[in-house]
């Protein structure tokens, strides 16, 4: 089950691109203004389906 916000497809583009390129989660969220464990998340879960 979701909880909070749900983050925009773009912004999940945005920071799988950045970590992609090497940008450290905390980095990440401090650009974008969100948690460390948000963007671990969309890591995960995002970066998993694009690999298979």
């Amino acid at each position: 089950m979701a909880r909070g916000k749900s983050i925009p497809p773009l912004i999940r583009r945005i920071i799988l691109e950045q970590h992609t390129n090497g940008v450290s989660l905390t980095e990440i969220g401090r650009e974008l203004n969100l948690n460390r464990q948000t963007i671990h998340m969309v890591v995960k879960r995002d970066g998993e389906q694009a690999d298979g």
